[in-house]
């Protein structure tokens, strides 16, 4: 009588371990394509997944612009952008998370704050 009750239990797992292995990561990998070390934007990709990655917009570069200034940026690079507060005004926003999507603060005409998502 055999002691092992299941011997295609033993194999499954330890093919499944090689598998796994074998598939790696390249989540740590952030060298460039000039080689840098490190990509200058990093990517955002949609919820759901679709379309091409896009880079992700750098919120300081929108700090002191004024208003149109920073809403022409924004459309220049290509991403979602609103207004959270001007002055002491607030405006309603959705609580869905666009991680390349840029919300500002308006203080006098002028960007003092920005955020993503």
């Amino acid at each position: 009588m055999s002691t092992n009750r299941f011997p295609g239990v033993a194999a499954a797992v330890l093919a499944l371990a090689v598998v796994v292995s074998a598939c790696g990561s390249d989540a740590g990998d952030e060298t460039a394509a000039d080689g840098s070390g490190t990509s200058e934007a990093p990517l955002a990709t949609s919820i759901l997944g679709a379309g091409d990655p896009v880079a992700l917009p750098v919120v300081d570069d929108y700090i002191g612009l004024t208003a149109a200034e920073a809403e022409a940026k924004a459309e220049e690079d290509g991403v979602p952008y609103r207004v959270g507060r001007e002055d002491d005004e607030r405006f309603p926003l959705t609580a869905d998370f666009i991680e390349h999507r840029i919300t500002v603060d308006i203080d006098d005409g002028v960007v003092t704050a920005a955020s993503l998502g």
